[in-house]
Parts: structure tokens; sequence; C-alpha cells
């Protein structure tokens, strides 16, 4: 919704939605990265006074050290948590997990695949790309968890890339991204000993198209400074 505002230059409004969002889920603060690149101050403002009040209301209610504890608990959970091997969490985290690879290590390797994702995406010129580029990278790269309900934030970024590609090669390919995403095996206990491409096949079609929308942003791409 915030970025639907956007477009029609509703700048109060957009900042004011995703403020609300913020203050339901911590993750869309990160778009305001977005905002920033596109200079739209009043959008800006707006999302910090939303962000203000909100926390204001909430201490009215509780107090800040319950406050400050909820924050804590739900960044320790969303940043810090070991994650699972479980089929149904198809986080960048899970998948390194399933690699055995240390936690260290996979901390180390979500931050800077979110980082080098966020800063990739904030370079192209294409808004919607970008948008939404930022969203798949808060929720797929960076956080201990992604539940496969997490995945329908890339029907967007799939849509966007399905309209900007017209050969008949990288339509199939987004068509096969598109099944190794939305494919849920109902029960995976029943193969006790698959291997790990089949346990994590929603990550890896997500990665694919990472990879996919990251070669477009190439064709779109700002030299370093100059974000008009």
């Amino acid at each position: 919704a915030s970025f639907y505002f956007f477009r029609k230059n509703k700048d109060i409004l957009s900042g004011f939605l995703l403020g609300i969002a913020t203050l339901i889920k911590i993750f869309p603060c990160f778009l305001i990265l977005f905002f920033i690149k596109e200079k739209k101050w009043k959008t800006i403002v707006s999302f910090i006074i939303t962000i203000l009040i909100g926390l204001g209301l909430t201490l009215l209610l509780f107090t800040p050290a319950l406050v400050s504890s909820y924050f804590g608990s739900i960044g320790g959970n969303i940043f810090l948590h070991a994650g699972e091997v479980s089929y149904f969490d198809q986080s960048f985290n899970s998948f390194l997990l399933r690699l055995h690879f240390s936690s260290d290590i996979r901390l180390l390797l979500r931050a800077i695949l979110a980082v080098t994702s966020l800063f990739l995406f904030l370079k192209t010129r294409s808004k919607s790309l970008s948008y939404f580029g930022l969203i798949f990278s808060i929720l797929i790269f960076l956080p201990s968890f992604a539940w496969f309900h997490h995945y329908v934030i890339l029907i967007p970024l799939l849509i966007i890339l399905w309209t900007k590609t017209t050969r008949s090669i990288e339509k199939i390919v987004l068509l096969l991204i598109y099944i190794l995403t939305s494919l849920h095996i109902r029960s995976p206990e029943v193969f006790p000993s698959s291997p790990i491409w089949l346990f994590s096949h929603p990550f890896i079609g997500a990665f694919l198209l990472w990879l996919f929308a990251i070669k477009k942003t190439s064709y779109n791409i700002q030299p370093i400074g100059n974000f008009r």
C-alpha cells in the first residue's frame, strides 16, 4: 500500500502506512531506504512521526521495560535465532544450517548477502524492481527464519520480472522458478534421507529469482553517487 500511494504521489499517506506496517512488523522499516534514495522527505517525516506517535501510545499502555524487553526479544528471534532444519523454514539461514555451517558463519554470510542485495536493488533505476527487491532481501536473506507463507512476497517481483522479459527462454526460466518456490510437499517426513536440494527447493527457486532480478538490475544500474 505504501508503494501504491508513492506512485500516486501521496507522500504523507505513503509514509503513514509504512509507519503502521513497521509498528506491526519490524521488517518494513528497512523500506525507508527506498524513500531516502528517492528523496521523498515528506514520506520520511510522515514515517518517523507515525512511529513516534505509535511508540508513545504504546508507552501509555505498557511500561518502558516491557516494551524494551519485547523489542529485544523479537530482535533476537529474528536476527540471532539459531534457525531450524525443518522443511517449512526456507530462509537462507536454514539452508546454510542444512549444509552444517556454524552459527557465526551463517550470520556473517546472511549479513553479506543481505547488504549486497540491498545495495544492488537500491542502485537500480526501476522503482518497482528496487522496492520489491528490497522486500525480498529483507524477508528471505536477512532473518533467521522464513516460513512458506513469507514466500508470497515473491509474487510482485515475479510479475515485475515477467513484464520486463521478452525472450521465451527467460519466461520459461521464470515459470520454473515459480514452480520451485510454490511447490509444497505436504508430508516431507516420508523422505527421511532426501537430498538437500529437495528439502530446500523453495529457497533454491528464490535464490535463482534473485540472480534473475540482479541480472535485470544490471541493465538499469545508476552511477555511484547519483540516485536521481
